[in-house]
């Protein structure tokens, strides 16, 4: 299994669980009825059966969290690189010269078979439960769930650095320019967070990518 995660002390354990369950901002956001404890719920999972090496699992979890609110897709990237690439005793990826030892890493970092099973567990949840919905509720259930975020705009949402300015400029094209270049530096970060921690502390890289989304 993964071996990302440093192990805290039951002590350590249940301050964190405290600190998160008694937090006040994440009381208020579970008044709402967005049911964001229940994706934060689906996400530890998936952090949890990655960690005991139960990747179908937690493709399964992570890709259900995905199909109830779009946002942890951005964690998609950090879990699949934590997972520790299969590679024949005594043989590092890489090898040979400078340029094509990289190429050779690269290769397997994304070549590895246990990583495309997590993502194909993944997947798999999200689409077919997805599926079920759109069966069940037709074109409107992704206009909902999916495309409205495409077009929503959120000029109260006061925990961004962007809230200001966003909030002055209304619905005009100055703020969707504003909300446009407010994510490309977002985007950034999440993919320089994924390649530093993913491999090193999945739950640390994982927690950084969340307040760097959110803000």
């Amino acid at each position: 299994g993964s071996k990302t995660t440093p192990r805290l002390s039951p002590f350590k354990a249940r301050l964190a669980a405290c600190c998160f369950l008694f937090n006040p901002i994440c009381i208020n956001v579970s008044t709402r009825g967005n049911a964001e404890s229940l994706v934060s719920a689906l996400v530890v999972g998936s952090l949890f059966a990655l960690e005991q090496g139960r990747l179908v699992r937690a493709g399964l979890l992570l890709g259900l969290s995905v199909h109830l609110k779009i946002y942890p897709i951005i964690f998609s990237l950090p879990l699949f690189l934590s997972i520790p690439i299969s590679t024949p005793k005594g043989r590092a990826p890489g090898g040979g010269g400078r340029s094509w030892g990289a190429a050779a890493r690269l290769f397997a970092e994304f070549s590895d078979g246990r990583r495309w099973l997590f993502a194909a567990s993944a997947a798999a949840s999200c689409i077919g439960v997805t599926l079920v919905c759109y069966w069940a509720c037709g074109w409107r259930f992704v206009q909902e769930a999916y495309l409205y975020h495409i077009t929503r705009t959120d000029h109260r949402h006061n925990l961004s650095l962007y809230f200001y300015p966003l909030y002055l400029t209304g619905g005009s094209a100055t703020a969707r320019a504003v909300s446009l270049l407010a994510f490309v530096p977002q985007l950034v970060l999440l993919l320089v967070l994924s390649l530093k921690f993913a491999s090193r502390h999945i739950a640390l890289c994982v927690c950084c990518q969340t307040v760097a989304f959110v803000a």
